[in-house]
């Protein structure tokens, strides 16, 4: 039998092995305490993460989108100071680097080029070379007249022969480069009684270059010929990365009218050029006559592939765009970047949505 004092010391002893527990809802609360704190830090990092997502894509969607739909019209690409129809056509891009190349070489004495320095060398060899003229009487030119009185213009009358029946046409030439003597000459603009040009309801003769806005300026294009002969009227112009060359339908005797809207470049989708697409362009208008033989022949601004041009007018248009508050139609972009970035933008937007409705349900629960 176990003596009470021995019972006792075996309790005691046995109570110091065991260690007290801590009350099990007291665990459960710290418990609980700790899951929620994590559920919580969870949920604010994931809206986070949401909204920095929703953002990101935001700003590619409509960004990039405002960038891109922009990019046809903000430019630092202008046309040419100087007009000039020939030898260099202030319609091309380079139009500006060739001259300056040209002025350089005319001062080196380069024989190739040192024509370019006397106007009626130049008048004859645009007319022989682009014109077709030559034979047959040859080629005559008057002594060139200031025009307007200006030291770097000068006007000549051009007359061929039995090519030129009608009368003679004036050629307007131009120092693209400096005045005086030494620089360069271009051909600038061409009249011929045969071919009227105007812009806007005003006749255009041989001067600066025209102003017209684009899908609103209205180009007319009249000619007159006899039999045997037909004619085309057109037109070419440039903004810095896209061209556009238009003309009219073929006209024979006693010949027609063409009139059109200046029409404003196309949307780009490459820029071949520095500088992208500017908000002036440089444009020509021009008619001609020529030999009912080769019809009417292609439309171009010289038509090289079909003969000779007995008569021929062409004025240089400075085109720029319409006016703020009334904006040409623009066609829906449908392209599929236009409908990628669409929804990317709505998915964003709606990515946002859910990690503000995410922190709004957590703060109540809370």
């Amino acid at each position: 039998m176990i003596e009470p004092e021995e019972l006792e010391r075996g309790l005691e002893r046995l109570g110091q092995r065991i260690s007290p527990q801590d009350d099990a809802r007291e665990r459960l609360d710290r418990r609980f305490e700790r899951r929620r704190v994590t559920r919580k830090a969870g949920t604010v990092a994931l809206s986070l993460l949401v909204a920095l997502v929703g953002v990101s894509a935001a700003s590619v969607a409509f960004i990039g989108w405002h960038r891109g739909s922009g990019a046809s019209q903000v430019s630092t690409w202008v046309p040419p100071e100087v007009p000039t129809l020939w030898p260099e056509d202030w319609t091309d891009i380079a139009a500006a680097s060739n001259e300056a190349a040209a002025q350089r070489l005319a001062d080196a004495g380069y024989r190739a080029t040192t024509w370019r320095t006397d106007p009626i060398r130049v008048a004859r060899r645009f007319t022989a070379l682009e014109l077709a003229w030559g034979g047959g009487g040859g080629i005559h030119v008057t002594r060139p007249i200031p025009a307007r009185g200006r030291s770097r213009e000068v006007i000549v009358a051009v007359s061929c022969g039995h090519r030129c029946l009608g009368g003679r046409s004036t050629i307007l030439l131009t120092q693209p480069q400096r005045p005086g003597p030494g620089g360069i000459w271009s051909v600038m603009a061409v009249a011929d009684p045969h071919v009227a040009l105007s812009v806007d309801g005003t006749e255009a003769g041989v001067g600066d270059a025209v102003a017209a806005t684009a899908g609103v300026s209205r180009a007319r294009v009249a000619l007159s010929m006899g039999q045997g002969f037909a004619g085309k009227g057109g037109y070419v112009s440039t903004d810095g990365c896209t061209t556009i060359e238009s003309s009219s339908p073929p006209f024979g005797p006693p010949g027609g009218r063409w009139e059109t809207t200046v029409p404003p470049p196309g949307a780009a989708t490459e820029t071949p050029w520095p500088g992208g697409c500017g908000t002036m362009h440089s444009a020509y208008l021009f008619g001609y006559v020529k030999s009912g033989e080769g019809g009417a022949g292609t439309g171009t601004l010289f038509d090289p592939m079909n003969g000779i041009l007995y008569h021929f007018s062409a004025i240089p248009l400075l085109v720029a765009a319409p006016h703020p508050s009334q904006p040409p139609p623009v066609a829906a972009d449908r392209s599929p970047v236009g409908d990628i970035r669409w929804w990317v933008g709505a998915t964003a937007v709606l990515l946002l949505l859910i990690a503000w409705a995410s922190l709004r349900l957590k703060r109540r629960s809370d």
